[in-house]
């Protein structure tokens, strides 16, 4: 993993320390050529359909805010890979990057 963004629960606004993981994301990236891969997570859900669907929600808007965050830092969008990923418990509230697929 190359980098986390925390986001306070029910939220996809990126904090100062996220910002500085997007930067650093975004110089590896151009160092490297590689694309970016982007695994938004939700928060802690529940087993219901509509608890689901909202978890899948926050974690799309997470990876999209990481997404333009990257793009805004000068990442092409064609170097950026967007994903989603079930809450686990250790992973809810956040985006993870990724160097390459």
């Amino acid at each position: 993993m190359l980098g986390q963004v925390s986001f306070a629960p029910n939220s996809a606004r990126l904090s100062p320390s996220g910002s500085q993981a997007v930067a650093a994301a975004a110089k590896a990236q151009r160092d490297s050529g590689s694309p970016l891969r982007v695994v938004g997570h939700g928060g802690t859900g529940g087993d219901s359909p509509t608890q689901q669907l909202a978890g899948f929600r926050i974690a799309l808007d997470r990876a999209n805010a990481v997404a333009v965050a990257l793009t805004q830092a000068g990442v092409p969008t064609d170097q950026i890979l967007l994903e989603t990923a079930p809450t686990d418990g250790n992973a809810s509230n956040q985006a993870e990057i990724f160097l390459g697929n």
